[in-house]
């Protein structure tokens, strides 16, 4: 086999590389390069390390072979990775010290793409071998050659001490390097390295904060972390804003009790990317610094007996200026808006839903004021804007606020529903009436016929029936829920006045099935058609009697698939 790869004219190891980046020749490469690899562990591996470290070899074959030797030490797969693992760790030690070796050439390479290549595979050597006390002395060596390096290895040396930061199983195993690592990596975010060693350092930044709670505790060495990663939220790079943003909110996360005197500047900045930035991601990743605030802030009211921690209150004294800006995303929503994608508008509207739990009645007060004012407006962004924020703040904490001006709100909600010239706007009415029948279910059964006539009746166009199951998944819960309380609605139930009751519930069962039909064909459509199956049997037991008896009132089993969790909504069993 050595003499195959080495010296046999007829088997070129670089062109072979090379074919896998044709298309009419990938097949046949690969299916050699696999039986190369079975025939030879060793010379396989020896092969691709020297590719690698060859600055005379092609940039394209160089890169393959960090591919490969990559993939041959870890797997997503948790049994393929383990399998790789135990091979590794099988090689003698001094075949392993000469892939190392070469490897670590890589990461000095002139071709940048050689060296990311190579820190992939050197950290992925010193994920498995470093927590078994093998290469220990790689930090101090990646540490060492830091300085006085060109920027495409200074590059190289961040990104693999952030590999190694981010996959090292156990992080004690390089606690005692974190003074040094952090040290090298917020160098390497000084504005005047480079923008590409920048970004380096900023995500290996990322990727060692776990470990920096002894950095963390020091005012000073705080002070300068903070201020350069305020600083790379500043930058021009988009990549590295991104990166930054997302250190902030780790930062947060981790050490949240050190925010206070950073706060100031971390407002400024999130919330001019909220406002101001047409880039998507920056404004998602803006709005989940405050939704990891607000989660810390909620969390400390289930979690009382916390002497170590205190509620900085950071949301309640930002939630006036946050609240706003929300809302003006809020009013972004376009027609083409889809539900299960992500967007600022999701992510704006979660943020407000949050804050409403954590602050007080005046934010409350502001979006029913902000609702009141725009619910009419002829721009349809504003009308699904006030009734979209209005069902954002129904919460556990906010039904007695909420009450008075959920009664009256209701019919406007219900006309918006069937009339509204926006279908957007009727899809958001029908959450908003979801969430009303959530929140306030004394109201909705004072009310029963009209919610349940006007919803079913809205249900009974497919654009709003089908978007339960292609754009208000989330809400599919509460649909049925409110379905389940209709097909249980008795003639003579107290408190109902309805006029004639037979016909009240036979055109009452007509439209549930209606409904459950769009609800089938939207989730069929979706494939999701699965998110059904805990509502068969009941589905099934409502069909029996209805054909049965069609004006009768219905005696429905409450009994759900029993591995789901269930709640009492309306004295009716349901799942949550």
């Amino acid at each position: 086999m050595d003499q195959v790869l080495s010296s046999n004219p007829q088997i070129d190891f670089t062109s072979l590389l090379m074919a896998t980046t044709d298309q009419n020749l990938v097949a046949e490469a690969e299916e050699k390069i696999r039986q190369y690899e079975g025939d030879n562990i060793y010379l396989f591996l020896k092969g691709l390390a020297n590719e690698i470290q060859d600055e005379q070899k092609p940039p394209t074959s160089r890169q393959v072979a960090g591919l490969l030797l990559y993939r041959s030490l870890t797997s997503t797969d948790s049994v393929q990775k383990a399998r790789k693992i135990e091979r590794w760790l099988s090689f003698p030690e001094e075949f392993r010290l000469q892939i190392k070796n070469m490897s670590l050439k890589g990461l000095a390479s002139k071709v940048r793409e050689i060296c990311s290549s190579s820190a992939q595979v050197v950290s992925a050597i010193a994920v498995i071998e470093i927590p078994r006390g093998q290469w220990t002395e790689l930090i101090n060596k990646l540490l060492g050659q830091i300085q006085d390096q060109t920027s495409e290895v200074k590059e190289s040396i961040l990104r693999c001490l952030g590999f190694i930061c981010q996959d090292i199983p156990d992080i004690k195993c390089i606690q005692d390097y974190s003074d040094a690592i952090l040290t090298a990596v917020v160098s390497g975010m000084n504005q005047n390295q480079g923008e590409a060693v920048m970004l380096a350092a900023t995500n290996a930044l990322n990727n060692s904060l776990f470990f920096a709670q002894k950095n963390f505790e020091k005012e000073n060495e705080r002070n300068y972390i903070m201020e350069v990663v305020c600083q790379m939220i500043s930058v021009g790079n988009h990549e590295i804003r991104l990166k930054a943003l997302e250190c902030i909110i780790n930062i947060s996360e981790y050490y949240y009790k050190y925010l206070q005197p950073y706060m100031e500047r971390i407002f400024g900045l999130t919330i001019r990317l909220m406002a101001d930035s047409i880039d998507e991601e920056e404004v998602k990743m803006a709005i989940e610094f405050w939704a990891t605030i607000c989660d810390i802030e909620i969390s400390f009211r289930y979690n009382k007996f916390q002497p170590d921690k205190i509620n900085l209150q950071l949301t309640r004294q930002a939630s006036h200026h946050i609240v706003p800006v929300i809302i003006r995303i809020l009013e972004q929503k376009d027609e083409e808006f889809q539900q299960e994608d992500f967007s600022r508008i999701l992510a704006a509207a979660d943020l407000l839903s949050k804050i409403t739990q954590e602050v007080d009645k005046q934010i409350i007060d502001d979006i029913i004021k902000y609702m009141n004012e725009n619910i009419s407006s002829q721009d349809w962004h504003k009308r699904d804007a006030a009734i979209h924020s209005f069902g954002l703040i129904l919460n556990e904490q906010s039904i007695n606020k909420t009450q008075t001006q959920t009664l009256q709100l209701l019919p406007v909600i219900m006309k918006m529903l069937l009339s509204d010239q926006s279908e957007i706007v009727k899809n958001t009415a029908s959450w908003t009436i979801c969430q009303i029948t959530k929140f306030h279910k004394v109201i909705v059964i004072q009310n029963v016929e009209n919610v349940v006539n006007n919803l079913l009746q809205a249900f009974q166009s497919p654009k709003i029936a089908l978007a339960v199951g292609e754009m208000f998944q989330p809400y599919l819960v509460e649909t049925m829920n409110l379905s389940v309380l209709a097909a249980q609605q008795k003639s003579n139930q107290d408190g109902l006045q309805i006029k004639d009751p037979e016909d009240f519930i036979q055109n009452l069962q007509e439209a549930i099935l209606m409904l459950w039909t769009y609800i089938i064909q939207g989730l069929i459509n979706d494939n999701k058609i699965q998110l059904f199956q805990q509502y068969v049997e009941f589905v099934m037991s409502f069909v029996t009697l209805s054909v049965g008896n069609a004006t009768s009132d219905l005696q429905l089993s409450s009994q759900y698939n029993p591995h789901q969790n269930t709640q009492f909504i309306f004295g009716v069993n349901v799942p949550i």
